[in-house]
């Protein structure tokens, strides 16, 4: 019997050794979601009204992308990247086109956002004649 609980005594001194906790690291504090989303709000749209000055249809087989430069009144150029979703609105039938439908010398207005990167994606263009 003095076996026994000699043994049970030893494991339970044992195990209370094991299972002691280690004092835990503080968190860094993490900023709240409104904080977050603010950040991520900060982009701002910008426009643009000018005559097309050129345009890249997009070829895969080449790599390239669709792209639109136009040029303001005062001389600014924008060169925009255009996706495939990109609302490009006709004045005349008043329907969405594919950027090919674009020609040199055209007025539009761009819509755009500059990323990270400091490349401008075009949201949304009008035709204007």
């Amino acid at each position: 019997m003095k076996k026994l609980l000699l043994a049970v005594g030893t494991v339970a001194l044992v195990s209370g050794v094991c299972f002691a906790q280690q004092p835990v690291a503080p968190v860094a504090p993490v900023a709240p979601v409104s904080q977050v989303a603010a950040a991520v709000q900060k982009v701002e749209s910008l426009k643009i009204k000018g005559t097309v000055e050129a345009v890249v249809v997009a070829d895969a087989a080449k790599g390239t992308k669709a792209e639109i430069t136009v040029v303001e009144e005062k001389g600014k150029s924008v060169k925009c990247v255009v996706s495939a979703e990109t609302p490009i609105m006709d004045k005349e039938t008043k329907a969405s086109v594919s950027v090919d439908k674009i020609k040199k010398g055209e007025k539009i207005v761009v819509k755009y956002t500059t990323n990270k990167e400091g490349l401008n994606i075009a949201e949304a263009i009008k035709i204007l004649d």
